[in-house]
């Protein structure tokens, strides 16, 4: 039997917050916006970047196996398998093509802004990344793929971000999510690039 959903009134304090009972307090939750004035909240675990591998679909098969394996082998027995392959996946990862994400309102704000040559280096270096693997954007001397320790953006819990030239002067502030590049701003100098806000 499906149990009826639970509706309750809430009111918004002054401050935005929302209180949903001290059962809750200290969990993480995913909030989504699904439409003006509609959120959805789940309470949710964050996943650290360093283990987002093993989290994707092509890593199941795998895991499953070794699980299977497991289950059915004594534990004095076990010597692990090699059904899960670190060296593998990373090697998938770096074959992967890339993809772009340019829907954040801060890059579009910023590129929109720039003069018309600024914004053809930008195009340039997109057209550019659409032709390459992510192993090739690691390994590309003109991008200088390098990761930020003080991101002038805010970030998804977990998340690195990291910039790509996109001429001498100037980088772009990027960050990858599965196989997207997500593009997150575009600073307006190359110090500008390594100012925390």
């Amino acid at each position: 039997m499906v149990e009826p959903m639970k509706a309750l009134v809430k009111v918004i304090g002054k401050s935005g917050q929302i209180s949903f009972g001290k059962e809750y307090a200290g969990r993480q939750v995913l909030v989504e916006e699904m439409a003006p004035g509609d959120w959805r909240v789940r309470t949710a675990v964050v996943v650290p970047e360093s283990e987002r591998w093993v989290h994707t679909p092509e890593m199941a098969p795998s895991l499953e196996r070794a699980l299977n394996w497991m289950r059915r082998t004594p534990r004095k027995s076990r010597i692990c398998p090699s059904y899960v392959r670190r060296s593998d996946m990373v090697k998938a990862q770096h074959q992967a093509p890339v993809k772009l994400g340019l829907n954040n309102p801060e890059f579009q704000r910023r590129l929109l802004a720039s003069d018309k040559s600024e914004r053809n280096r930008v195009l340039n270096t997109l057209e550019k990344l659409l032709k390459m693997s992510w192993g090739q954007v690691y390994e590309d001397r003109g991008l200088n793929w390098e990761k930020i320790d003080t991101p002038p953006v805010r970030l998804q819990a977990g998340e690195s971000v990291y910039s790509i030239r996109i001429r001498q002067a100037r980088r772009a502030a990027v960050a990858r999510r599965g196989d997207f590049m997500s593009f997150l701003t575009l600073p307006s100098d190359h110090d500008a690039t390594y100012e925390q806000r």
